[in-house]
């Protein structure tokens, strides 16, 4: 365990990039206990996600994660555990990743909510194969978590999730008024049982790649939060 520790430590040391939470060093003490220190941050965005965001925000932290994927994907990594928890909001209120655990670990451990089929099932068969269309799935579990306030399995317990799961069924993805029609199309793209048939990152990207620093774009509806914010 503690050498499964020391190489995710070892990763977040040596990924110097401002979207990537960094590691400075390690100590461990005679019991075997690691203190880490590692760039501060004022909260996560499982954090942030309990507060009232408006529409604005919400697209900003969308476009910082998609960017945040295609910068993972730059540096050939495949994260395998992207969840709110670890996405940490720095004191420039801009979003990092972190915990590299999964990256490194042959029997890592996910997160059911935000994990993909290929990921869940293979702890069932040992089929699944692990890759960038992995991060993908989690990116549409967090971009309903976002819009929607709830998980995509939300209302479902473990065994009826890995049921719909095996008989490749997903809980719908409504439209709703105050959820921008692009968001839900990019969601029900991301959240599909085939990966290879997944939108990739760089897709995603340019589907979003209205959306301003300032979040003010619309992203393809008419949404009156948008209007009346910019009054």
């Amino acid at each position: 365990m503690v050498n499964g520790v020391l190489s995710e430590i070892k990763i977040g040391a040596s990924l110097n990039h401002p979207k990537i939470n960094r590691i400075y060093g390690v100590a461990i003490d005679s019991e075997m206990t690691l203190l880490v220190v590692q760039e501060l941050a004022k909260n996560s965005l499982a954090d942030l996600l309990k507060e009232n965001l408006t529409l604005k925000r919400k697209n900003i932290i969308s476009l910082e994660i998609a960017e945040i994927l295609y910068t993972l994907k730059t540096l050939k990594i495949i994260h395998r555990d992207l969840k709110p928890q670890n996405f940490l909001v720095n004191f420039n209120d801009s979003l990092q990743v972190c915990d590299f655990g999964s990256q490194v670990s042959e029997n890592f451990c996910f997160t059911l909510h935000f994990a993909p089929p290929e990921i869940i099932l293979e702890e069932q068969d040992g089929k699944g194969k692990v890759g960038y269309y992995s991060d993908i799935w989690s990116f549409g579990c967090i971009l309903h978590r976002i819009y929607y306030g709830k998980d995509v399995w939300n209302g479902y317990t473990e065994a009826k999730m890995m049921k719909s799961l095996w008989e490749k069924k997903l809980p719908k993805v409504e439209k709703e008024d105050d959820v921008p029609v692009k968001i839900s199309e990019i969601i029900n793209k991301c959240l599909v049982f085939d990966e290879n048939k997944r939108m990739t990152i760089e897709e995603i990207l340019e589907e979003m790649k209205g959306i301003g620093k300032n979040g003010e774009e619309k992203i393809g509806v008419d949404n009156k939060e948008i209007a009346e914010e910019e009054t």
